[in-house]
């Protein structure tokens, strides 16, 4: 008896809009990539309970000829693309022909639509009980689609979905992400019947940025656009100080498609390194223009997955490209005073309020720091002087300096990291770690677990300026020191080798252990909160910080410098209105 049959058209639809149609969020992706295709400039998102009673999409694009209204039921039919090239050269966010057949094999569809040419609208109405039904009727040029009672007809994956907030939070997310991206394009979101997000036409991605992001947030980003090879980048890059431990505000579109891609992420994080707190994650917005013919996006059904054909050549022009920015860009962090709560996504979803998430205990008007102008580069010893009056020291952990705009203050010991980090690294690349010969060797005596793995990596440690001898049982002689070292306790360098035992252990490659060693080895050796520091050592840390690759952060990530501006003070103490 024959086991093999042929699957119903109408089960064979419900399979396939499992590929396409996960959670109310899809189709509202499906939805908006529509319009956009359709050279919609002003976009209308409403949704109720979450998306499972409504989902509507308004726009005022090019519209749906009324004769093509019944064939968007049906599978792969599109006006995107036509013959097998044309997959090798898409410029079009959809082109499968799959996204509405998907849709209304999952829900209650009604399309109205009218194209500048027609006097009348037509209006689709579909259900899998009643069919299709197209009917005249009058409407403003552009499409709406309302999509109502979404999964009613598989239970099963409506059983799945998650509670509200978090539904309303994938849709959030989905139409900032794009409304982010288009500049072009104005974006309103209601959701149970809340404005949640609106953008209206901008020019620039930072532009854009002022309306999604809390203030704080844009304060902190910087816009760039660049060519590299085949490459043109557009991107905003935020300051390490507003990291995040996520990465949902790393956003890559590809020709404007907002996708997924290991090699972007790499390359960002990458350029990134050294400026974040360890494990943390930049904000970055990194929009790439490219040959479609250069892409694959047809991997996924969802086509939010990309392969590049020359990965490597990507991943080196978007690293070069970041890189640059971030060393180019004034990395000191714009912040308001006083108590305030971080960017963590928590209230995603919600609208964007100037104090969302702070109630000060007093009234108080906003505190902002400002930029130091002037690149890294041109602060000489000369410089220095000039852009800064060094008052004095703050709990033996702060260097407080006078400048043109308002006041600075230095971590010094961050400060410090940033130098001792970049020089021996610099060296450390160059195999010309500058050593100090001890004319009396010290012992040192690590517990036998870490004796052990120091062992066994003796020429990892030479290289690093070290050098030592088994002597006696669980003892070493060490012989020499980077020169940076020169001035150490013998405690303090017993306990560096248990800092550095450690991360021998680690199961990351011998690149990053190298790195995290020499973050070690710097941070034991500079000074520290609690050191007495001079005036004159203080010009003198800044006149060396100003030399360094990065000076606006440790190997951390901290900031090593914040400039409060003279006028906000000036408000903050009502001097001024």
């Amino acid at each position: 008896m024959a086991k093999i049959i042929e699957l119903p058209r109408e089960l064979i639809l419900k399979i396939a809009a499992g590929e396409v149609i996960e959670r109310p969020a899809s189709v509202v992706k499906e939805l908006l990539e529509n319009s956009i295709d359709a050279g919609a400039v002003s976009i209308e998102i409403e949704t109720l309970n979450a998306g499972k009673n409504l989902i509507k999409a308004s726009d005022n694009g090019e519209g749906i000829d009324a004769e093509d209204l019944p064939k968007v039921l049906k599978r792969h039919t599109t006006s995107k693309i036509s013959a097998l090239a044309d997959l090798f050269n898409i410029h079009s966010l959809g082109f499968r022909g799959e996204a509405l057949a998907s849709i209304a094999s999952v829900s209650r569809l009604e399309i109205v639509s009218r194209t500048k040419s027609q006097q009348t609208a037509a209006k689709l109405s579909y259900s899998q009980e009643e069919g299709a039904q197209v009917d005249e009727c009058a409407a403003n040029p552009g499409t709406t689609v309302i999509v109502k009672d979404l999964f009613y007809s598989t239970p099963a994956r409506k059983k799945f979905l998650k509670a509200n907030a978090v539904e309303n939070k994938h849709i959030f997310s989905l139409v900032f992400n794009y409304a982010l991206c288009y500049k072009e394009i104005s974006f309103r979101l209601l959701q149970e019947g809340e404005v949640t997000l609106q953008k209206l036409k901008t020019k620039t991605l930072l532009e854009s940025a002022s309306y999604l992001f809390p203030k704080d947030i844009t304060k902190n980003l910087s816009e760039f656009s660049t060519e590299k090879g085949n490459l043109n980048i557009e991107a905003l890059l935020g300051n390490p100080t507003i990291s995040r431990k996520d990465t949902d505000f790393m956003l890559f579109f590809v020709n404007n498609r907002l996708v997924r891609s290991e090699t972007l992420a790499k390359a960002v994080s990458d350029a990134y390194s050294t400026t974040l707190f360890l494990d943390r994650k930049p904000v970055s917005v990194i929009k790439i223009s490219i040959s479609p013919e250069e892409i694959d996006i047809n991997v996924h059904p969802a086509k939010t997955e990309i392969k590049f054909n020359r990965e490597q050549e990507v991943y080196i022009s978007v690293f070069d490209a970041v890189r640059e920015s971030i060393l180019s860009s004034n990395m000191i962090e714009q912040k308001s005073a006083g108590t305030q709560k971080s960017f963590s996504g928590e209230n995603i979803g919600k609208p964007k309020s100037p104090c969302s998430g702070f109630t000060p205990k007093y009234p108080m008007e906003p505190l902002t720091q400002t930029h130091l102008r002037e690149p890294s580069s041109t602060y000489s010893a000369e410089k220095i002087n000039e852009r800064f009056r060094i008052l004095g020291q703050v709990h033996k952990t702060y260097i407080i300096a006078e400048t043109a705009k308002g006041m600075a203050v230095i971590d010094q010991h961050a400060a410090h990291e940033r130098i001792n980090y970049e020089k021996l690294m610099q060296e450390f690349q160059a195999r010309s770690v500058e050593i100090q010969k001890l004319i009396n060797p010290i012992v040192v005596s690590p517990l036998a677990p870490d004796f052990g793995i120091i062992s066994q990596n003796l020429n990892l440690i030479k290289e690093l300026g070290f050098e030592l001898e088994p002597f006696g049982k669980n003892e070493f002689i060490v012989r020499s020191l980077p020169s940076v070292f020169r001035m150490f306790e013998e405690q303090d360098l017993k306990e560096l080798f248990v800092d550095i035992s450690k991360e021998l252990r680690s199961k990351e490659d011998k690149g990053m252990i190298n790195k995290r060693i020499i973050f070690t080895m710097a941070c034991r050796k500079s000074i520290k909160a609690g050191d007495l520091f001079s005036i004159q050592e203080s010009y003198k840390l800044l006149e060396e910080l100003f030399k360094c690759e990065k000076p606006y952060t440790c190997p951390h990530g901290r900031p090593t410098i914040i400039e409060f501006d003279e006028k906000e003070i000036e408000k903050m103490f009502k001097r001024k209105g």
